[in-house]
């Protein structure tokens, strides 16, 4: 229950304007409007996300023109490396079998020479042993 004194502070306004049909139907039109303006927009932004894609599809074909240029391209080197290095090898192996046959030569030379070094030797032991024993013996 209210008091008395409550009572009178508590004011009530009337409605200043009452929503009639003519009221709602200008509000219905101003939203609708307001909708289509918001469509258009949308269909602008549409439009503008559609040369978005129309780009990014250009620029997906360039780079898988240069994806494969590069795959192409690393093929190729891969091919080239490959040649190369048979060749690097071929020479290699070329200079290497030159070295074997100098050192084969050397080998052959340093044979000679130590057989010749053990004939003398020998030859000089046997005059020395003559030497000595030769006139001991007789």
């Amino acid at each position: 229950m209210q008091t008395k004194g409550c009572a009178r502070i508590m004011t009530v306004d009337p409605p200043k304007k009452r929503w009639t049909g003519d009221r709602l139907d200008g509000l219905e039109t101003k939203v609708d409007d307001g909708f289509a303006q918001v469509d258009k927009r949308f269909d602008k932004v549409d439009e503008q996300f559609d040369k978005v894609d129309a780009r990014f599809d250009k620029v997906d074909a360039r780079l898988e023109k240069v994806e494969g240029k590069i795959e192409s391209g690393v093929k190729e080197l891969r091919g080239e490396m490959g040649e190369l290095g048979k060749e690097l090898r071929g020479e290699m192996n070329e200079r290497f079998d030159k070295v074997d046959t100098k050192f084969d030569t050397l080998e052959a030379k340093f044979d000679k020479k130590f057989d010749w070094l053990i004939g003398i030797l020998l030859v000089s032991v046997i005059t020395i042993l003559g030497a000595v024993i030769g006139p001991n013996v007789l």
